[in-house]
């Protein structure tokens, strides 16, 4: 009888260290798959905002050139202008 529980304390040991051994390498495992989620996740999180700031940038550059366009033609529509009024003067002297 004594042999059996000797027997039966052993198999039990063993099978207290195959279960803490299988727990450990699906705790590795559990770990691995849950940073791929979180790295997956956070990748597309990153792209998103990429594409969202690439989209704020061409409205400011298409707005900023926009800009350029009408000032260049308050800028000629002056030059135009200042260039009647030397000549008016110049001829007025």
């Amino acid at each position: 009888m004594e042999k059996e529980l000797d027997s039966i304390k052993v198999q039990a040991n063993d099978a207290k260290r195959e279960m803490i051994s299988m727990a450990r390498k699906e705790a590795i495992l559990l770990k691995e798959k849950l940073v791929q989620d979180a790295t997956r996740k956070m990748e597309q999180k990153v792209a998103v905002a990429v594409k969202e700031n690439e989209k704020e940038a061409e409205k400011s550059i298409s707005k900023a050139e926009d800009d350029i366009r009408v000032l260049k033609k308050k800028m000629d529509s002056r030059f135009d202008h200042a260039v009647d009024s030397v000549l008016k003067a110049l001829i007025a002297e």
